[in-house]
């Protein structure tokens, strides 16, 4: 070969290395979550029926872009997709982001989780099935639209993030929600507390929001603990909750169980939810999982958690004061 062109080729090839390195493909990742469950919403009629389910399929793409001076460009977009129904992707309830980045932290812009809602990640031994406690008036849960956010690096296990949501009306009625959250983490302790601020201009409704979340690892076992107080508007409807939980893990075998206890401020409208597991780990991206959940509902309670309609099952709310339970046999499959 001609020494120029050899020169011009290792030249380029130097240059093209860092270029390639900086803009690096992104990262495709899902996950499914399908069963097969069986429902009793405690109706006498339309009362139970067995389905597959699907709870939270998904499939997204994230990565970076370094942009020197160890600043990076930071993107997400994830898309839900019913693998029951075989519905087709949608972006509806997923996050979609892009922010900046850098050893201060990460500014970002989308519609996309909170760091409140993702402090009680570690306590949700069961989530994203019919046993999630996550549910029943428990508030937080949603990402939220038109959001400004920053989080923080980890500084000797602490982190924060807050963020804000715009309601972009321009009305003196328009509500701009706010949330702030904490974690802390030291060997096999965990705890994160977090605080919602609704901004609530009308005269009744959920205004603010309290959460504590706490998680304890003692070799085989992990106990959780998560708790939420609210504060309403008006005399208008608020839930408090209280989560209690253990998971024992031996082998590639977990045995869960949960029990949440949500208060009503309407007279006879507590309801409790029982939940047990077991999971089994096939291999690093796959787990089955068997769980049966019961709720108690009081008189003027409609509790049904995911039991009911977010699990793909088409039963209709239970009535008051019925009490909903069933069986659910799932595979989750990450990539």
């Amino acid at each position: 070969m001609n020494k120029k062109l050899l020169i011009a080729a290792v030249g380029a090839a130097l240059v093209a290395g860092p270029m390639l390195a900086a803009h690096a493909a992104p990262t495709v990742y899902g996950k499914f979550n399908v069963g097969i469950a069986a429902v009793d919403n405690g109706n006498s009629a339309n009362g139970d029926t067995l389905g597959v389910t699907d709870d939270s399929s998904r499939l997204g793409v994230k990565g970076s872009e370094d942009l020197g001076g160890g600043l990076k460009a930071v993107y997400g977009m994830e898309l839900l997709y019913d693998v029951d129904d075989n519905t087709g992707v949608s972006g509806a309830g997923r996050s979609v982001s892009v922010g900046l980045q850098g050893s201060w932290g990460t500014f970002r812009a989308g519609h996309y989780q909170t760091y409140y809602k993702k402090i009680q990640f570690p306590a949700e031994i069961m989530g994203d099935s019919i046993a999630d406690w996550s549910t029943n008036g428990w508030q937080g849960d949603s990402r939220i639209p038109n959001a400004i956010g920053y989080q923080s690096p980890t500084w000797s296990g602490f982190t924060f993030g807050v963020e804000s949501s715009r309601g972009e009306t321009g009305l003196s009625t328009e509500s701009n929600p706010t949330t702030i959250a904490a974690s802390f983490t030291s060997g096999p302790f965990y705890i994160g507390v977090g605080f919602e601020d609704r901004d609530n201009q009308g005269a009744t409704g959920l205004d603010k929001t309290n959460k504590v979340v706490a998680t304890f690892d003692i070799d085989a076992f992990k106990i959780v603990a998560a708790m939420q107080t609210q504060d309403a508007l008006g005399g208008s409807t608020e839930v408090d909750t209280t989560v209690l939980g253990g998971q024992y893990s031996f082998g590639n075998n977990a045995v869960m169980v949960t029990f949440a206890q949500h208060d009503s401020s309407v007279a006879n409208a507590d309801c409790d939810q029982t939940s047990v597991g077991f999971a089994h780990k096939l291999s690093k991206l796959t787990t089955v999982r068997a769980i049966y959940s019961s709720i108690d509902n009081e008189s003027a309670a409609v509790c049904q958690g995911r039991m009911i309609g977010a699990a793909s099952l088409g039963l209709g709310a239970p009535t008051a004061g019925s009490d909903p339970s069933g069986f659910q046999a799932q595979i989750v499959l990450n990539f």
